[in-house]
C-alpha cells in the first residue's frame, strides 16, 4: 500500500507515521489486500468536511470516490494521542479494504457499533506491539 502523509504536526515525523501505518497495516490485513490501494494521512487543525465539530479534535477515516482510503488526524494533540488515534483510525481502514465497516447514525450508536467496538479493542495491542517492536 501507498502511504501518503501530509500537513503538518510536529509531534510525528511523515517518516515515522508512515512506519506505524505500515507496521499496523500488516498486523490487521495481508499485503495482497493492499496492493495497488493508497492510504493517505493528513495532519491538519480542522477536518474540512467535518459534519460535527467533535471530529475537529479527533480524527476521522474514509474510502474516497477513487478507492484512496484517507485518514484525518488533528495537528493539536499530542504524539501519544495521535499514535493512538492512527492505530484506531487504521482499524477502520481495514474493515474498509475488507466491507467491514458499518456507519452509525446517531452517537448512541456509535458505542455499540461493531466497528468502534473493534477499533476500541484493537487499538491498545496495536500500540503494544509497536512499542514492542520499535
Amino acid at each position: 500500500m501507498k502511504i501518503q502523509v501530509v500537513g503538518k504536526t510536529k509531534n510525528l515525523s511523515k517518516k515515522e507515521c508512515k512506519e506505524i501505518s505500515k507496521f499496523f497495516l500488516g498486523l490487521l490485513v495481508e499485503k495482497k489486500e493492499t496492493k495497488g490501494k493508497t492510504l493517505c494521512i493528513e495532519f491538519g487543525k480542522k477536518f474540512a468536511y467535518a459534519y460535527d465539530t467533535a471530529v475537529e479534535g479527533e480524527a476521522y477515516a474514509y474510502e474516497s470516490i477513487d478507492g484512496t482510503y484517507c485518514i484525518w488526524i488533528s495537528s493539536k494533540l499530542e504524539r501519544e494521542k495521535q499514535i493512538e488515534v492512527l492505530a484506531h483510525e487504521i482499524v477502520h481502514i481495514k474493515q474498509f479494504i475488507r466491507n467491514e465497516y458499518v456507519e452509525a447514525n446517531t452517537e448512541e450508536e456509535y458505542w455499540f457499533n461493531p466497528s468502534e467496538i473493534e477499533a476500541y479493542g484493537r487499538t491498545p495491542g496495536l500500540i503494544a506491539s509497536y512499542n514492542k517492536h520499535f
